[in-house]
């Protein structure tokens, strides 16, 4: 039902100033270098860094960008999809495990996602 919810609200924050230019309300667009590499590093890399932990599946890193850094292992622009099924639609189980990210991290990696997931603001088209 979160899940749900979050979609709906993304869509109407479409409609917002600022909302659909990937800015938030701000100047700075949403891109992995000003804001989801950290929001990776705070909620994610304890488990999906270079070594899986607790139980973590292998065969992908939120560390890195995509797969030229992690020398060839897919990184989280790869896995910018399974990023939007697991922390902002919190489906099929929400990570981090719980509630997924605080809701303002959620709608970051939202608008991050929907630009295209871009690394810098340059590759905002």
């Amino acid at each position: 039902m979160r899940g749900l919810w979050m979609a709906a609200a993304c869509l109407a924050l479409t409609a917002c100033p600022g909302f659909g230019s990937g800015t938030l309300g701000s100047d700075d667009p949403v891109t992995w270098e000003s804001d989801v590499q950290q929001i990776m590093m705070n909620q994610c890399v304890a488990c999906h860094g270079e070594t899986p932990t607790n139980g973590a599946p292998p065969g992908f890193r939120l560390d890195v960008y995509d797969m030229t850094e992690g020398n060839g292992t897919p990184g989280a622009f790869e896995f910018r999809d399974r990023i939007d099924a697991r922390s902002v639609m919190l489906a099929p189980s929400p990570m981090p495990p719980g509630n997924g990210p605080p809701i303002e991290d959620q709608a970051k990696l939202s608008t991050w996602i929907m630009l295209g997931a871009p690394r810098t603001e340059a590759d905002i088209q």
